[in-house]
């Protein structure tokens, strides 16, 4: 007769019925939405082209995430490289933006003096005026 093994008290318990029929549910589900979404993927690819209409008999569901990772990399890439040039763009008009605001604001600034003193000039010319009529001598 063999002898067994002294119990060690680290020995794997078996599992019962009910874990093992909860786990085998999460198993199906998870590969159940795993086989959807790359239904949906597969679609969406076809769709924008990326992947000929006869291509997913092809390209096994293993090979499809990294499919995707390329397409959405390169997709981000593109995007990416768009956004920094419409940020240099904007940056470069912001700049000419600027510039014309501040010559616009030195501009108002003259125009107001100029009004300022021609608005002094006449009153200063009306009151002459009145003080002729009214008999007075200006000095």
């Amino acid at each position: 007769m063999a002898s067994s093994p002294p119990p060690t008290g680290t020995e794997l318990a078996v599992p019962s019925l009910a874990a093992e029929s909860q786990l085998s549910s999460l198993i199906y589900a998870s590969r159940l939405i795993c086989v959807s979404y790359m239904a949906i993927m597969k679609s969406l690819l076809h769709e924008y082209h990326i992947l000929p209409y006869k291509a997913d008999l092809m390209i096994p569901e293993f090979v499809m995430p990294t499919v995707i990772n390329r397409y959405l990399s390169q997709n981000l890439q593109v995007s990416m490289d768009n956004m920094l040039k419409i940020i240099s763009e904007i940056e470069q008009n912001s700049g000419g933006i600027t510039e014309e605001i501040e010559k616009s604001k030195e501009s108002a600034l003259q125009r107001k003096i100029q009004l300022e003193e021609k608005r002094d000039s006449f009153q200063k010319t009306t009151y002459a005026i009145f003080d002729m009529l009214n008999g007075r001598n200006t000095s």
